[in-house]
Order: C-alpha cells, then sequence, then structure tokens
C-alpha cells in the first residue's frame, strides 16, 4: 500500500496547515499514461449510510517529489453532479506538474 501526504495550506492571518495522510489503494493508469488516477477514496465517516456520498478521486503523476494540488468541487448548487465530471481537467494539471482531486460531496436532495 503507497501512502500519499496531501499538506492543505489555507490563506488567513495564521496560515493554518492541515495535513491528510490518504491511503492511495491500487491506482490505475490514465488512458494517456501522463498519470495515475486513485479513485473512491473515503473521506467522511465510513460506515454511515450517506459515506459513499463522501468519496474523491486523485490523479496524480508519482509521489517522487511534493507536488501542489488542486482540489476540485464539482458544480451543480449541491443537488447535482458528480466528481468524474472532469473532463480533460486531470489531464492538463498533470501536464503542468500538478495533482488534481476530484470530491463527491453528500447531495442536498440525497441527505
Amino acid at each position: 500500500m503507497i501512502q500519499f501526504l496531501l499538506r492543505l495550506r489555507f490563506p488567513g492571518p495564521a496560515s493554518l496547515l492541515g495535513l491528510l495522510l490518504v491511503p492511495l489503494l491500487q491506482p490505475v493508469m490514465a488512458q494517456d499514461a501522463s498519470f495515475l488516477i486513485t479513485r473512491d477514496i473515503p473521506y467522511g465517516s465510513a460506515g454511515k449510510p450517506d459515506s459513499e456520498f463522501q468519496t474523491l478521486d486523485v490523479y496524480w503523476k508519482d509521489v517522487a517529489k511534493k507536488r501542489p494540488v488542486i482540489i476540485y468541487v464539482h458544480d451543480g448548487g449541491w443537488a447535482f453532479g458528480d466528481k468524474s465530471d472532469v473532463h480533460e481537467k486531470p489531464k492538463f494539471f498533470a501536464v503542468h506538474d500538478i495533482s488534481f482531486i476530484s470530491m463527491n460531496y453528500r447531495l442536498r436532495w440525497e441527505y
């Protein structure tokens, strides 16, 4: 099992630093082989009835060096959409040496 350390810097007077240890299980190569994809990583409380809505996909090159990360929250007014609606975004950022995370969340109609 590979582990990926994600450091998030939040803007603000204290410049908070958040650490998130994400286990990467069975990454797969993208069709064009420019990046790896790890799908359906849970970030909410496991075992709750709505936990399947709290997952994310990570698109990354490798863990050889630290890279900036873009966290993408799909549009849809908290009612529609899915983390898979990323189109060419992961490829664009991979070319620029940036990791990309796309997340699902509980939709207001389902929660």
